[in-house]
C-alpha cells in the first residue's frame, strides 16, 4: 500500500500534468452524444471534421483513459487505441479529433477519479478494460522496440519478444493485472497461444520477428 507521502506526491504530479493539458487544450467546444444501447455519435462544435464519426467505445472509457494514462498523457497512442477499439480507418485528421476527444475526457475527471482508472479490477468488466489497455499499451512500446532492432539488421527472436514485454508491461498497472498480462505474453504455458498473439502482433505493425 502508498505511503501518505507517495499519494501526496502522485496528486501532485497528477495536477501539473492536467494544468500542462489544460493549456494545450483545445478552446473548440465539443460535444458527445452517448447511446447507451449503440453508437455514440459526435457533433455540434467538431465541424466537419467529426461528421459522421460513429464511436461504440467511447472516449471516457476506462480501457481508454488507462492507455492514456499509462502513455504518460500521451494523446495520439490513445487516439490510436481509441480508433482501433471502433474500428476506424484513420488519417491524420480523425486522430487529432479523437486525441482532443481523449485529452477532453481525461481533463473532465476529478483527481479521485483519475486515481480510482487504475484501482486493482473488482468486477469482470474492469478485469477486461485493463488487460485490453494493458495489452495496447505493451504492444504499442514492443512495436518501437522491434522496430529499432529491425533497423539494426535484427529480427528478435520469441524469446526476445517476450522477454521485453514483460518488461515493457507498465508497473503503474495492479500487480494482479500485470500478473495476468505475463502469462498472457507467456501463452499461458501453451506456446500455440504463444505463437498466435506473435502472429497477430506482426500482421499489425508488419514487422520482422525471428521464431
Amino acid at each position: 500500500m502508498a505511503s501518505a507521502q507517495e499519494v501526496a506526491e502522485e496528486l501532485v504530479a497528477i495536477n501539473r500534468r492536467v494544468r500542462a493539458l489544460q493549456q494545450r487544450s483545445s478552446r473548440l467546444k465539443r460535444k458527445v452524444v452517448v447511446n447507451q444501447d449503440g453508437p455514440s455519435e459526435l457533433g455540434g462544435g467538431l465541424g466537419d471534421l467529426a461528421e459522421g464519426l460513429r464511436l461504440t467505445v467511447p472516449p471516457y472509457a476506462q480501457r481508454v483513459l488507462a492507455v492514456f494514462i499509462l502513455m504518460q498523457q500521451d494523446g495520439l497512442a490513445a487516439a490510436h487505441f481509441l480508433a482501433a477499439q471502433n474500428k476506424l480507418a484513420v488519417d491524420s485528421s480523425i486522430l487529432n479529433t479523437l486525441r482532443h476527444l481523449v485529452e477532453d475526457a481525461y481533463l473532465a475527471l476529478s483527481i479521485a477519479a483519475i486515481l480510482e482508472v487504475l484501482n486493482p479490477p473488482t468486477s469482470a468488466q474492469q478485469w477486461s478494460e485493463l488487460l485490453m489497455a494493458g495489452r495496447f499499451v505493451v504492444t504499442y512500446r514492443l512495436h518501437t522496440w522491434v522496430m529499432l532492432q529491425n533497423k539494426k539488421g535484427v529480427a528478435p527472436s520469441r524469446h526476445q519478444i517476450v522477454l521485453a514485454a514483460r518488461r515493457l508491461t507498465p508497473s503503474e498497472l495492479p500487480s494482479v493485472v500485470s500478473n495476468r498480462l505475463h502469462r498472457y505474453w507467456q501463452g499461458h504455458g501453451r506456446p500455440r497461444l504463444q505463437r498466435k498473439w506473435l502472429q497477430r502482433f506482426r500482421k499489425t505493425y508488419e514487422r520482422k520477428v525471428g521464431v
